[in-house]
């Protein structure tokens, strides 16, 4: 429950819970406290909430308090049956915490659950995940379907379940099934079967389709194999709702990788790639990169695929990146796999066959979504794997994103082993955000990601993983995954998104602060975590989106940017470069250009305001590739790409209306575009490539490209090492900038002898005057201006003036000098 003020209507404090109701029926809250009473006296009950078997002789109580209680009272009053009705002997009883109980007691793991009675509540006691963890934790690398010569071995992890059953299906028809085989319990709660094609009446396994029944307590569930390697096409829609099969569990593939490599298939080799700090990361969606129908005269394959993707792979090779990174291409469960080649190019904000991919279904198989034929299941191994093979060829490394720390539905891990996955509060509810975080202090549910983390590093030759929502993961689970990761790939590049929502510690206290998150920054040196506050400080971000702040007019403190710049943001407990990543726009929210026009309230239909627009995004790139640690970018950061609504009427959801100066609006722009149309998502070629048509785009992206092309030629951009940073990265104290300005300057010298580069930055709507003092750049070369960008002298001097004692930048103008010494006069 939660508490009101009756005045403003905020939340008065924290949740609270109480579930004793069948013994009070009324209760007292105050003002500030977080505790539920039963008297207005501020009295409090002493009850039992609920109980767990944790292992073969031991059941731990849950009380709302232990305060008043002995273990000889206990132990007098407490009843325990077993699931027969047969009373259980009690040996001994511990009073374990404030909250907690120990009781020992001699009872028959095979008759759970328990019924346990404490002052006239009774509350069941099942085998909880302590107990599954002790006594079944499986330590095999065999779990789901291993195939070899026609035959297959099927092998799941149910430890509670009574009975499970593999349902099989028509290869060339996944909605006939042709027989089922019940499995057989062993060790360690593994059920198995090992089968014959001729048990099937067929004479080779290979690409036929399986789905388990798993039955706990009586109660039969299908379920999706978690290990499948491949799958049958998934045709629920976006909505939920199944398909044609009537299918909304998903079947697994029985798949021969054997024969699915690309020649030569291996990890990239990535020119100059030696540290984290060297990667510029290049955020894209497989389906948007190709959805546009201009380049459709540029395609052999059919547009939004994996084999699509290789055709315009080009665009990105010379954009100069090293690492791309690929939005969800592990299964996730929303949208029609069969429908994915139907362009959807009328204006629509929700409910399409999209999907950014967010909501997984299967950590083991790809999705078949981009594939060209999704019914073979097969054939999107082979197109992944040669899309993979094309990014590395092309000199750059995959990066895939992946989430972890939840599933599309909690049912598709819980009905195969009841309360163990997710993590739950004492009444049983699923926690998180996103309503099933993983329980990654449990032992199975860690092997699960470690596994297929290690899975897509050996069978898929990936090259690093972006973690969605790592907070919500405990640091060890994730530490595990990057050493697995890095044992199969020594260049393993790790990231991911370290807010705080961690929520494991509600349903075990012991884990407060053990969040994958900003906090663990100090220890750990294998895993980064995006930088919010750089973000937040030059464009805005969640919670202040379309603020006014550095990038757009708004004057901000700049020794907390220069600390940015230097990654060592104030909020995050970081102790190497590395740690950050920076970036001012991803998949998330508006895109960047969208959020500039919001807060700098101009109708970028305007001409002027829409080049205004592009000389600030060209500040913010140029502000993200001379900064230290992880560079990362969206895909369309680099031409200014927008996702404005140009269709009739208003957008059906998750849109901002925005307004100019006079408060007029000036159109519909689409943020958290997961499930919207290809008319709001695809990337816009014509933007990135034409410059007759738009010169002020195409100058943007080559602008970008030129910056990336800087970054890499020096280490000045990417030192390695917080001290390394501290010794070379300064700020420059001139007299014209303010502590709070839009104006900022910083020298970053190299360590490997390409020289001393000068960062001067104008956000301000004026020119800007700096007096050099002891600066000499008498020799120095300008690499960067206005519109040019590069590791040569710009071409054309624009939007600068440079005298031997002073440097006027024009409004909105970034200049870098370099020096092949440290440039002071003698």
């Amino acid at each position: 429950m939660i508490t009101l003020n009756k005045t403003n209507g905020n939340k008065d404090g924290g949740d609270k819970s109480f579930n004793l109701l069948d013994k009070y029926n009324h209760v007292w809250v105050k003002q500030g406290d977080d505790n539920v009473y039963v008297s207005p006296y501020w009295e409090q009950a002493t009850g039992l909430t609920s109980a767990e078997v944790i292992s073969e002789d031991t059941i731990l109580l849950s009380f709302t308090m232990t305060d008043g209680l002995t273990a000889e009272n206990l132990k007098s009053k407490l009843e325990i049956k077993d699931a027969d009705g047969t009373t259980v002997e009690i040996e001994s009883v511990e009073i374990a915490g404030d909250k907690k109980v120990e009781v020992k007691a001699q009872f028959d793991l095979e008759k759970l659950p328990l019924s346990i009675t404490y002052s006239g509540r009774t509350v069941s006691a099942s085998s909880g995940w302590r107990m599954l963890d002790e006594m079944f934790a499986y330590e095999g690398d065999d779990l789901g379907a291993t195939y070899k010569d026609g035959a297959a071995t099927l092998k799941l992890w149910a430890p509670k379940a009574n009975k499970v059953v593999a349902n099989f299906f028509n290869k060339d028809n996944a909605a006939e099934q042709i027989g089922s085989i019940e499995l057989t319990k062993g060790e360690k709660g593994v059920w198995s079967a090992d089968i014959a094609p001729g048990a099937l009446n067929v004479t080779d396994l290979k690409g036929y389709f399986y789905q388990y029944e798993v039955t706990n307590d009586g109660v039969t569930k299908k379920v999706l194999d978690p290990y499948a390697k491949s799958m049958a096409a998934f045709t629920v829609n976006t909505k939920g709702e199944a398909g044609p099969d009537g299918d909304t569990v998903g079947k697994a593939a029985i798949v021969d990788m054997s024969g699915t490599d690309p020649e030569d298939f291996d990890h990239a080799k990535i020119k100059g790639y030696e540290k984290r700090e060297d990667a510029v990361i290049y955020e894209v969606h497989v389906r948007d990169f190709t959805s546009d129908p201009s380049i459709e005269g540029d395609l052999n394959a059919r547009w939004g695929s994996y084999n699509a993707f290789v055709d315009k792979l080009d665009y990105i090779k010379k954009l100069g990146v090293t690492h791309v990174q690929l939005l969800p291409v592990m299964a996730w469960y929303y949208g029609d796999e069969t429908k994915m080649g139907q362009r959807e190019l009328d204006y629509s904000a929700g409910g399409n066959e999209y999907n950014w991919g967010y909501d997984p279904h299967s950590y083991f198989s790809p999705d078949g979504a981009y594939s060209e034929d999704a019914t073979d299941p097969e054939l999107r191994v082979k197109e992944l794997k040669q899309m993979i093979d094309a990014i590395h060829d092309a000199g750059m490394g995959v990066v895939l994103d992946v989430v972890y720390t939840h599933m599309a539905q909690s049912s598709q891990l819980n009905d195969i082993v009841p309360d163990y996955y997710a993590f739950q509060d004492a009444q049983g509810n699923f926690l998180g955000g996103f309503g099933n975080n993983l329980a990654t202090s449990h032992t199975m549910a860690e092997k699960l990601m470690v596994d297929s983390v290690k899975y897509w590093f050996e069978e898929y030759k990936i090259d690093g993983m972006r973690f969605d929502m790592m907070g919500d993961a405990t640091y060890p689970a994730v530490q595990n995954a990057y050493d697995a990761a890095a044992s199969v790939n020594p260049d393993a590049l790790f990231i991911g998104e370290g807010w705080r929502t961690f929520a494991g510690h509600i349903a075990e206290p012991e884990l407060a602060g053990m969040g994958a998150d900003q906090d663990w920054m100090d220890k750990t040196d294998d895993v980064g975590v995006f930088s919010d506050e750089i973000r937040n400080e030059l464009k805005s971000g969640f919670g202040s989106e379309g603020e006014p702040r550095f990038l757009t007019g708004g004057a901000r403190d700049i020794k907390t940017i220069f600390d940015n710049i230097k990654g060592q943001p104030g909020n995050t407990a970081d102790d190497d470069p590395g740690d950050m990543v920076q970036y001012i726009a991803a998949h998330d929210n508006l895109p960047l250009y969208d959020v500039i026009a919001q807060s700098i309230k101009k109708d970028p239909a305007i001409p002027e305001n829409n080049l205004e627009i592009h000389k600030r995004i060209r500040l913010g790139n140029s502000m993200i590739l001379t900064s230290q640690g992880t560079a990362f970018l969206h895909a369309g950061q680099e031409y200014g790409r927008t996702k404005q609504w140009k269709g009739e009427g208003v957008p059906e959801q998750k849109y901002h209306e925005l307004a100019d100066e006079q408060g007029k609006p000036f159109g519909y722009f689409i943020h958290d575009s997961y499930d919207s149309s290809d008319a709001i998502n695809m990337f816009d070629w014509q933007k990135a490539t034409n410059k007759k048509k738009y010169s002020v785009n195409t100058t943007t992206q080559a602008y970008t490209q030129g910056l990336i092309e800087l970054r890499k030629s020096t280490n000045a951009f990417r030192l390695g090492e917080k001290e390394l940073v501290d010794q070379n990265v300064r700020l420059l104290d001139l007299p014209e900038i303010n502590d709070n300005d839009l104006v900022i300057a910083y020298e970053n010298v190299s360590t490997d002898k390409t020289g001393t580069y000068y960062v001067f930055v104008n956000a301000d709507m004026k020119a800007r005057t700096l007096t050099l003092g002891d600066l000499d750049f008498s020799k120095g070369k300008v690499l960067v201006d206005n519109d040019e960008a590069g590791k040569t002298p710009v071409s054309k001097k624009s939007g600068f003036k440079l005298s031997k004692d002073k440097l006027t930048l024009d409004p909105l103008t970034t200049v870098v000098i370099k020096v092949d010494h440290k440039g002071k006069k003698k």
